[in-house]
C-alpha cells in the first residue's frame, strides 16, 4: 500500500459519510523488509497523493494539538533537523503501513503542511501500528510476558485516538516505541530506558495543556502567566518529538532502511533523555508557582498516573530483565506465592553473591575467554532448529579449584546483561558438597524449577494442583524429586514455555544417595529430548563424564554426538593470570611491596598455581598480614598443587601459638566429619572448645574453613576430600572411627547439661505449631548433637574400642538415656522431628550386643516411641504424662523416668504390666476402615475407609500425615504400586484412582464400566489388574490394557499376582478361586470353600497362595492344586497377607481377632485382640516386624509380631465397665459390667474387696443406700438385687416389676425405693416389706431417672417427654412440672442442702433449677452426659464424665456453701483428662472410658475391655 491510497484512506476517513471500521480488520499485516534491497534509496520520489474533491471535514484543534503541531512545524523548519523529520515521516509509513512506491520526500513533507490532514494521516498510521501489535509475530511468541503487557498497552492510544482523532501525532511515534520495546536486539539500554520512560509518560504528556492552559478556569490576575507556560508546554512537545524521531531513524537505521543510512548517527541518548527530563522539571516548577489549587491537583494524579506507569513497564533506572520480574510478580495469586514460597531452598542469585564473597571479585578475564570459542557460540545460538551448528548442553570440566564456579557465574552475568527479549530466561544451581542442603538432586531441581516459575509465572499452573492437595510436603518428603520431575517434564511441554538455560554448577558435589546425580543426569537428558526451547549448562570434575553418561542415556537420539559439547575450565592461563594480577593490586601501598617485590610474588606465583584458582586464593590469603620484605620467602616455601598446598597449611596450622594447635585440629575433624555444615555455636559443642576459642580456630583454619552467617563451611569440596584421605595423617592418628566417637561423646555432654524439662514453657496439651525455630532459641548449640548424636557412635564403633565401651552397659549410650532420655525426645516433637529420634535408636540397635542392657533398653524405648509416638508429636509435654501413665508397670523408660511425669500425677494402677503386641491405635476416621497398605519402604502407611477418605500415617510414630478425600463414597481398596510412588484406590462411587504419594495429587483410572471391588500391581508396577465384568490388565501408565473374558457372571472380591508376575490369582463370590496365565489369558480353577472367597494372597516365593472365607484359611499347593485348611475363626475371614519370610501368615476375620498362623506347621501362633468389631484388613510391614489392621471400629492399629504376648490378667471385669459409683463416704468404689458381675474396691489402696455375682443378666443401675451398707442394682430382667457392702453377700431380690427399669434411688432413710420405669411411671417399694408402696404417674413417656430430696419429702423425675417432675411423697401426688430441655431428660439429682436441682439432658446441656419456685437458673451448654450428681460439698457437679465446677456462677451464689469447698475439678473431656477446664493427661484409645467416676482428688475410668484405671492427682 503506497503513500497514495494512504492519503486516499485518510480523505475517506475523515468524510463524514464513511463508515468506522476496525483498523486490524481493514489492513492485513506486513512485515518490514529488512534486505539491502529494499525499495527506499535516495533517489526515489514520492509521488503526489491523489486527493479526492470532496474537501475533508474540518475539526477545530484542541490547544494541546496545536501545541503538538507547533513542536513538529518548529522541527521540520529547523534546518538542522529537517531531513530528520522527512526520514522520520518515510519510517513511520514504511513500518506501520505497508511499503508504498514512495517518491519524492519534498512532496509528502508539503502534504504534511496542513495540521488538521498531518494528524489524520498520523491517525491512520497509528491504526495501521496498533494491527501490528495486535498480531503476535514470532518475535512476540517468543517474548512472552513483555508482549502481554505491550498488547495491553494498545488500549491506551486506542482510546487516546478514538476520543481525539487530531490526538494521533504524538501516538504514531508510540507505536513505533512499542515495537522497538518488543524487539530490541538493536537498540542500546541508555536509548530504551529512554522509550520506556516517554512512552509511560505520553498520558500525561497528552493531557498536559487541558489542565495547564484552559482559559476558563484561570483567574484574571494570572492570565498573563499562560503564555510563559505555553513555551514551556511547547519546549516539552518539541523535545519528546525530536527524541521520538532520533530513537525511530536510529533504530531502524540498524535494521537496513537505506534511506537513513546518511544520517547523523546519535549515541549520547542520555542526554537527550535528561533534555527531555529538564524540560518536564522547568514545565513542573512554573505550573507549581502557577496554581496551587485546580492545576496542581490535575496534575498532581496525572503525575501519579505516570508514575503508576512506569512502574509497571520499569523505570529508567530498571533493566528490562527487571521489568519482566515485575510483570511476572502481578500475575501470581496467594496460592501461587504460597508455592513458590514452600518451592524455594536458596535464591540462586543470591547465592552467586554469598559464592562471589566467599571466593573473590568475579573478574572479566575469569570469564571472558569461554565467550569467543566456537563451543560456546554454538551454544548460545537459539535461532531456528537444532543442527550441527547449535547444541542443547555445554558441559565445563575442570579439576578442583580451577574456577568453574566463577566461570559460569560469569557467563550467567554476561547473559543477564543481554537486553534482547528473544534471550532465554536462567534458571540456575550452584551444588555444594560441604551443604547438605546443597548438595543433592533434590534440592537442585527444586532451585532450577522455583527460577523457572519466577521467570514464567505462568507455568505455575503445573505445580498448583499438586501443591493444594499436598502443601509444603510436595517439595519436602521422600518423593518429592520424583513429584517435582514430574511437573518439571510437564512445563517442558507447556507450548507457552519461553526459552530457558539450566545452570547447574559442581555435579561432582551431587550426591549418590538415590535420587541423586544419576537420576538428576537422566532428568537433564529427558529434557533434552523433550524440548528444543531447553538448554543445559553444566560443571564438574573431569572424572564425572558428564558428555558420557548422557550420550548414553540419549542414546541413539539425532545429532545425538553434536548436541552435547565440553569446554576445559584449564584450557587456558589467561584467566588465572588477570585474578593474580587482581590479587596483586590488593598489596600495593602496603608496607614493603615495592614494584620489585609484587613483579617476584607474581613470577613465584605463576610458576606454582598450575592454573588453578583456588591455589592463588590460598596463597594470597596465606600472605595477608605478611611483610613485604618476607613475602617472597612464604610463597617459595608454599609447593605446587592445590593438595601439596593444603598439606603446607596444615603444618602451618600444627605450628600455631595463639590457641592450641590440638584445637584447630578438634575443630576440623568436626567440621570434616559432621552429617551436614554446623553453626558456630554448634561446632563448639560438637569440639569441646570454647565459642571464643573456636572462632580463633576458624580464624587461623582459614584455608580449610570458611564462615557465614555464623554457619560453618569448608572452603571447598577439595578440601574436605584433603582432610578425609588424610585425616590419620594430619588430623588424629587414632582415625576416623575415634573422631566420630569423640564427637559423640561431647554430643551425649552437651545434651547433658542443657537438656531440661519444658524447656519452651508449654501447656500440658499445647502442640508446638507457633514456636519460635531452634536457630533462634537458646538450644540452638545442641540442635546437630539431637539430630546426629547416635549416628556418630555408628560411625565409630567399627573395630574401635572406645566406641565398642561407649555401647556398654556402664557407657556413655545407657548413661545419657537413663537420665535425659524424655528431655530429648520432647525437643524432637517440638521440631517434629521424633522419627528421627525413633530411627536412632534403631540405628544403635542394629549395632548392640542383643543380650546387652543396652539393647534391652533400647528396645524398650523402640516400644515407648511406637506406642505414644503420635499424642508425643501433638502435645510434646504428654511425654511426661500419657506416655509415663500408660506405659507398662515394667517397662524400664516407665522405671527409670518416673520421677521426670508432670506434678500433678500422684499414683496410677490399673494399667498393663508388659509391653504387648498392640503398639499404637491410629484414630481418624470417622467411619469403618477398610483397607490398610504399608508403603514399600515401611515409612508410609495407608488407610482406607467408609467416610470416603484415605489417610496417610508415618508407619514410625502414627502420627497423620495426610488425607486424600476425593471420593464421592466409601473406600474399598488400597494398595502401592511397587516403587511406592503411587497408590491405587477402588471406590463405591465405581472410580478407581491413582494418587501421587509426594503430592496427594490424582488422576481417575479410566475404561471399566461397573463397580470394582480390587485391583493389583504387577510386581514390577507396570501393569494394574482390576475385575470389571471382565479380567482387565491395564498399562498403569498409558491406560491401555488387555482384557481375560470370564466364563460365567461371578464377581471378583480380591486379586493379587504371582511375584514372577505370570499369574494372577482371583477369588470370587462363586466359592471358586482362579489362576489366570498373564501371557495366554488362559484359567484354571481351584475348589474347596463352601462359600464367597474374599482374599487371597501369593508367599514370597509364589508356591503357596492362601485364600480367605467362611471361619477359615485354605492355603493352596499351586505345583499340585492340593490344599490345608487352618481353623479357628469365630466368624468369617476376610483378608489373609504372608510375612516377607513367608514363615507366617495373617488373618483378619468379623470376630474382631487377627490371628497369626505357621504356615510350616499349619498352626496358630497368636490371636491379637484389641479391635472392638470386625476387621476388615491385616498386613506385614515389608520389614516383617510390624502388621497393620483396619476395623469397623474406626480405627487402625499397628502390632509388634516380634514381641511376646502377654495375658493381661487384672481383677476387675472381662467385658464392658457400664459404671462406677464412689459410695456415699467414699470408701468403696462398685463397677458394673457387661460380665455380669459388680466389683466392689478399697478407695484408699485401690485393692479388691469383693465380686457381686449374679446369674441374671447384667446390672444397668446401681446405687448406694445413704449410710453406705447396702447397694442395690436392676438388671435386664427387672430384679432388683440388694447387696451387703461390708460382706459382699447378697440380702435379697425384689420382683414382680414387670416392666423395663431405667434407674434405682434409695430414699434419704433407706426406707423407699424408687424405680424408674419403661411404662411411664414411679414405682416406689418398702424396702422393710418388698411391697409395692405407689406407683406415680403422669409423664407421657418413659422414665429415665429419679432422685430423692435430702429430707425425703420430694421426688424428681426425670423423662424422655423431656420434662422433670416434682413428687409428693407423702400424698403421691405431682407438685410441678420443669420445662426446658429440648431432649430426652436422663438424669436429675438435688444438691446436699436440697435448694438446687440438676438436670441432664440429650440435648447436651446440664441445667439447674431453684427447687422451691421451680425457676432455671443456669445452663452448661455442651456437656452431653448421661448422669449428674453433687459433689458432697455441693460445690461441684458430678457427672459420667467427671466434676464440673459450680463457685464461679455468680447465679448460683446463694444456694452454696464455701464451708470446706475444693478449688479443682477433674474431668473427662473425649480423648483428655482436663483440670480445671485445662488438658492435662490424653488417654489413648484403649483407655477411653466407658463411665467416670470422681471423689476429689481421685478418679476411676471404665474400659471397654473391662479394666479399671485408678488416678490420684495432685492440685
Amino acid at each position: 500500500m503506497g503513500l497514495k491510497s494512504l492519503w486516499k484512506r485518510v480523505n475517506a476517513s475523515s468524510s463524514p459519510n464513511s463508515p468506522q471500521q476496525s483498523a486490524g480488520a481493514r489492513f492485513p499485516k506486513q512485515e518490514v523488509n529488512h534486505d539491502s534491497k529494499a525499495p527506499f534509496s535516495s533517489g526515489t520520489e514520492l509521488p503526489t497523493p491523489e486527493i479526492e474533491s470532496t474537501e475533508p471535514q474540518r475539526t477545530a484543534l484542541s490547544k494541546s494539538q496545536r501545541l503538538w503541531n507547533a513542536a513538529y512545524d518548529s522541527l521540520e523548519e529547523d534546518e538542522d533537523t529537517a531531513e530528520l523529520v522527512m526520514s522520520y515521516v518515510k519510517t513511520l509509513t514504511t513500518v506501520l503501513g505497508a511499503r508504498p512506491d514512495i517518491v519524492s520526500g519534498a512532496d509528502a513533507s508539503a502534504n504534511l503542511k496542513n495540521p488538521t490532514m498531518r494528524q489524520m494521516f498520523m491517525k491512520t498510521l497509528v491504526e495501521e501500528g496498533l494491527a501490528k501489535i495486535s498480531t503476535p509475530s514470532k518475535v512476540t511468541k517468543g517474548v512472552g510476558d513483555v508482549a502481554q503487557f505491550i498488547i495491553s498497552a494498545k488500549g491506551l492510544i486506542d482510546a487516546a485516538i478514538q476520543n481525539i482523532p487530531q490526538a494521533a501525532l504524538p501516538w504514531a511515534g508510540i507505536c513505533i516505541g512499542l515495537q522497538i520495546l518488543l524487539n530490541p536486539a538493536k537498540a542500546t539500554k541508555s536509548n530504551l530506558s529512554g522509550i520506556v520512560h516517554v512512552v509511560s509518560r505520553m498520558d500525561w504528556y497528552c493531557a498536559l495543556t487541558d489542565h495547564l492552559l484552559n482559559e476558563d478556569c484561570v483567574n484574571e490576575s494570572l492570565e498573563m502567566i499562560l503564555p510563559q507556560l505555553e513555551a514551556k508546554v511547547l519546549a516539552l512537545y518539541k523535545a519528546l518529538l525530536l527524541y521520538q524521531m532520533k530513537s525511530v531513524c536510529s533504530y531502524y537505521r540498524q535494521q537496513g532502511l537505506v534511506f537513513l543510512r546518511n544520517l547523523v548517527s546519535w549515541d549520547d541518548w542520555d542526554s537527550d533523555l535528561k533534555t527531555v527530563e529538564d524540560a518536564e522539571a522547568t514545565l513542573q516548577k512554573d505550573s507549581d508557582q502557577y496554581n496551587k489549587f485546580h492545576a496542581k491537583s490535575a496534575l498532581a494524579q496525572l503525575v501519579e498516573r505516570a508514575k503508576s506507569m512506569e512502574e509497571l513497564l520499569g523505570d529508567i533506572h530498571q533493566t528490562l530483565r527487571e521489568f519482566l520480574t515485575l510483570q511476572k510478580e502481578l500475575q501470581l495469586d496467594e496460592i501461587d506465592r504460597k508455592c513458590r514460597w514452600d518451592l524455594r531452598v536458596v535464591d540462586p542469585r543470591d547465592d552467586m553473591k554469598k559464592i562471589e564473597n566467599k571466593k573473590d571479585t568475579l573478574l572479566p578475564e575469569a570469564y571472558e575467554w569461554v565467550l569467543g570459542t566456537e563451543q560456546y557460540t554454538r551454544f548460545t545460538q537459539w535461532d531456528g532448529p537444532l543442527d550441527h551448528s547449535s547444541c542443547q548442553l555445554l558441559w565445563i570440566k575442570g579439576h578442583a579449584g580451577t574456577g568453574k564456579t566463577m566461570l559460569l557465574m560469569g557467563i550467567i552475568r554476561s547473559l543477564e546483561k543481554q537486553q534482547d527479549f528473544r534471550a532465554p530466561g536462567i534458571s540456575c544451581f550452584f551444588c555444594q558438597g560441604t551443604d547438605i542442603t546443597l548438595n543433592s538432586a533434590t534440592a537442585a531441581l527444586r532451585s532450577l524449577v522455583w527460577m523457572l516459575v519466577v521467570e514464567q509465572p505462568n507455568l505455575m499452573s503445573h505445580l498448583r494442583k499438586k501443591y493444594t492437595d499436598s502443601g509444603a510436603a510436595l517439595f519436602q518428603d521422600s518423593n518429592a524429586f520424583f513429584a517435582l520431575s514430574e511437573a518439571f517434564l510437564s512445563m517442558l511441554d507447556d507450548p507457552e514455555l519461553s526459552p530457558v538455560l539450566f545452570v547447574v554448577d559442581a555435579l561432582d558435589e551431587c550426591n549418590r544417595e538415590k535420587p541423586g546425580l544419576n537420576e538428576l543426569l537422566d532428568l537433564i537428558s529427558k529434557s533434552i529430548k523433550r524440548s528444543d526451547k531447553v538448554k543445559w549448562l553444566c560443571s564438574s570434575r573431569p572424572e564425572i563424564d558428564v558428555l558420557y553418561r548422557l550420550k548414553n542415556l540419549t542414546g541413539s537420539s539425532p545429532n545425538n554426538s553434536e548436541n552435547l559439547v565440553e569446554l576445559d575450565a584449564q584450557r587456558l592461563a589467561r584467566p588465572v593470570d588477570a585474578y593474580i594480577d587482581h590479587k596483586l593490586t590488593a598489596l600495593r601501598d602496603r608496607d614493603g611491596y615495592d614494584e620489585s617485590i609484587l613483579a617476584e610474588i607474581s613470577n613465584e606465583v605463576r610458576q606454582r598455581a598450575m592454573n588453578t584458582f583456588l591455589w592463588v586464593s590460598l596463597a594470597f590469603q596465606h600472605i595477608e598480614d605478611v611483610h613485604g620484605e618476607y613475602v617472597v620467602q612464604d610463597i617459595k616455601a608454599m609447593p605446587p598443587g592445590l593438595l601439596e598446598l593444603y598439606d603446607h597449611m596444615m603444618t602451618r596450622i600444627e605450628s600455631v601459638r595463639r590457641i592450641k594447635p590440638q584445637d584447630c585440629k578438634k575443630v576440623l575433624i568436626c567440621t570434616v566429619l559432621a552429617f551436614r555444615p554446623v553453626s558456630l555455636s554448634e561446632l563448639a559443642a560438637l569440639s569441646g572448645v570454647s565459642h571464643n576459642m573456636t572462632m580463633t580456630a576458624i580464624e587461623l583454619c582459614g584455608s580449610f574453613l570458611a564462615m557465614r552467617e555464623k554457619t560453618v563451611y569448608l572452603i571447598h569440596q577439595s578440601a574436605k576430600d584433603y582432610l578425609h584421605d588424610n585425616f590419620n595423617r594430619r588430623l588424629q592418628s587414632s582415625g576416623i572411627a575415634q573422631g566420630h566417637v569423640d564427637i559423640g561423646r561431647r554430643s551425649v555432654g552437651a545434651m547433658t547439661e542443657i537438656l531440661k524439662q519444658n524447656m519452651y514453657g508449654l501447656d500440658y496439651g499445647c502442640t508446638p505449631e507457633n514456636l519460635e525455630p531452634p536457630q533462634l532459641d537458646r538450644l540452638t548449640s545442641i540442635w546437630y548433637s539431637c539430630l546426629f548424636w547416635a549416628d556418630h557412635f555408628v560411625a565409630g564403633t567399627s573395630e574401635n574400642p572406645e566406641g565398642k565401651s561407649a555401647l556398654a552397659d556402664d557407657g556413655e549410650v545407657i548413661g545419657f538415656l537413663r537420665e535425659k532420655l524424655l528431655q530429648w525426645l520432647e525437643y524432637l516433637s517440638v521440631l517434629e522431628r521424633l522419627s528421627d529420634g525413633l530411627y536412632s535408636i534403631r540405628k544403635l540397635l542394629r549395632i548392640t550386643q542383643k543380650s546387652s542392657q543396652l539393647a534391652r533398653f533400647l528396645n524398650d524405648i523402640e516400644a515407648f516411641i511406637q506406642s505414644h509416638g503420635s499424642i508425643i508429636e501433638r502435645a510434646p509435654l504428654q511425654i511426661y504424662a500419657s506416655a509415663l501413665v500408660f506405659s507398662p508397670t515394667t517397662s524400664e523408660v516407665r522405671v527409670t523416668q518416673w520421677k521426670y511425669r508432670l506434678p500433678f500425677i500422684q499414683t496410677v494402677a490399673g494399667t498393663i504390666t508388659h509391653w504387648d503386641t498392640n503398639r499404637q491405635t491410629l484414630e481418624g476416621h470417622g467411619y469403618w476402615v477398610r483397607s490398610v497398605a504399608f508403603s514399600p519402604d515401611g515409612k508410609m502407611l495407608a488407610s482406607a475407609s467408609d467416610d470416603k477418605t484415605i489417610r496417610l500415617w508415618d508407619a514410625a510414630t502414627g502420627s497423620h500425615q495426610q488425607t486424600l478425600n476425593e471420593h464421592d463414597k466409601r473406600v474399598i481398596f488400597i494398595t502401592f504400586s511397587p516403587d511406592g510412588r503411587r497408590l491405587a484406590s477402588v471406590s463405591a462411587d465405581t472410580t478407581i484412582r491413582l494418587w501421587d504419594v509426594a503430592t496427594g495429587s490424582h488422576q481417575i483410572f479410566r475404561g471399566h464400566s461397573d463397580r470394582v471391588e480390587s485391583v493389583a500391581f504387577s510386581p514390577n508396577g507396570k501393569m494394574l489388574a482390576l475385575d470389571d465384568k471382565t479380567i482387565q490388565l491395564s498399562d498403569a501408565a498409558t491406560g491401555s490394557h488387555k482384557i481375560f473374558e470370564k466364563d460365567s457372571d461371578y464377581l471378583i472380591l480380591s486379586l493379587a499376582f504371582s511375584p514372577d508376575g505370570k499369574t494372577l490369582a482371583s477369588a470370587s463370590d462363586d466359592k471358586t478361586i482362579r489362576l489366570w496365565d498373564i501371557a495366554t489369558g488362559s484359567h484354571y480353577i481351584l475348589q474347596g470353600h463352601d462359600n464367597l472367597v474374599r482374599s487371597v494372597a501369593f508367599s514370597p516365593d509364589g508356591k503357596i497362595l492362601a485364600s480367605a472365607s467362611d471361619d477359615n484359611v485354605q492355603l493352596w499347593d499351586i505345583a499340585t492344586g492340593g490344599h490345608k485348611t487352618l481353623k479357628g475363626h469365630d466368624d468369617g475371614v476376610n483378608s489373609v497377607g504372608f510375612s516377607p519370610d513367608g514363615k507366617t501368615l495373617a488373618s483378619a476375620s468379623d470376630d474382631k481377632t487377627i490371628r497369626i498362623w505357621d504356615t510350616t506347621a499349619k498352626s496358630c501362633l497368636h490371636v491379637l485382640k484389641g479391635h472392638t468389631d470386625c476387621v476388615n484388613s491385616a498386613v506385614f510391614s515389608p520389614d516383617g516386624k510390624m502388621l497393620a489392621s483396619a476395623s469397623d471400629d474406626t480405627t487402625v492399629r499397628l502390632w509388634d509380631i516380634t514381641a511376646k504376648s502377654y495375658l493381661h490378667t487384672h481383677e476387675a471385669h472381662s467385658d464392658w465397665i457400664l459404671s462406677v459409683a464412689f459410695s456415699p463416704n467414699r470408701k468403696i468404689l462398685a463397677s458394673a459390667a457387661k460380665d455380669k458381675t459388680i466389683q466392689l474396691w478399697d478407695t484408699a489402696t485401690w485393692s479388691h474387696l469383693h465380686t457381686l455375682k449374679r446369674n441374671s443378666k447384667w446390672a444397668r443401675s446401681m446405687t448406694f443406700s445413704a449410710d453406705g451398707k447396702t447397694l442395690a442394682s436392676v438388671s435386664d430382667d427387672q430384679i432388683v438385687w440388694l447387696w451387703d457392702t461390708a460382706t459382699g453377700s447378697h440380702l435379697r431380690t425384689i420382683e414382680g416389676h414387670g416392666e423395663y427399669v431405667y434407674s434405682i434411688a434409695f430414699s434419704p432413710d433407706t426406707k423407699t425405693l424408687a424405680l424408674a420405669s419403661k411404662d411411664f411411671t414411679i414405682h416406689l417399694w418398702d424396702m422393710a416389706t418388698d411391697n409395692l408402696l405407689r406407683q406415680l404417674k403422669g409423664h407421657s413417656k418413659q422414665v429415665k431417672s429419679v432422685a430423692f430430696s435430702p429430707d425425703g419429702n420430694i421426688l424428681a423425675s426425670g423423662s424422655y417427654d423431656k420434662t422433670i417432675r416434682f413428687w409428693n411423697l407423702a400424698k403421691g401426688s405431682h407438685i410441678q412440672t420443669l420445662e426446658g430441655h429440648s431432649n430426652w431428660v436422663t438424669s436429675v439429682a438435688f444438691s446436699p442442702n436440697g435448694k438446687l436441682l440438676a438436670s441432664a439432658s440429650d440435648d447436651s446441656t446440664i441445667r439447674l433449677w431453684e427447687t422451691a419456685t421451680g425457676n432455671h437458673l443456669h445452663t452448661f451448654e455442651g456437656f452431653k452426659v448421661e448422669s449428674v450428681g453433687f459433689s458432697a460439698d455441693g460445690r461441684y457437679l458430678q457427672t459420667n464424665c467427671g466434676l464440673l465446677r459450680l463457685a464461679p456462677i455468680s447465679t448460683l451464689s446463694e444456694h452454696l456453701t464455701t464451708e470446706g469447698c475444693s478449688n479443682h475439678a477433674l474431668y473427662v473431656d473425649g480423648e483428655w483428662v482436663t483440670i480445671d477446664g485445662k488438658k492435662s493427661l490424653w488417654l489413648p484409645a484403649d483407655y477411653r472410658s466407658t463411665s467416670v467416676a470422681v471423689d476429689g482428688n481421685k478418679m476411676v475410668l471404665g474400659h471397654e475391655s473391662g479394666r479399671l484405671t485408678f488416678l490420684e492427682v495432685n492440685f
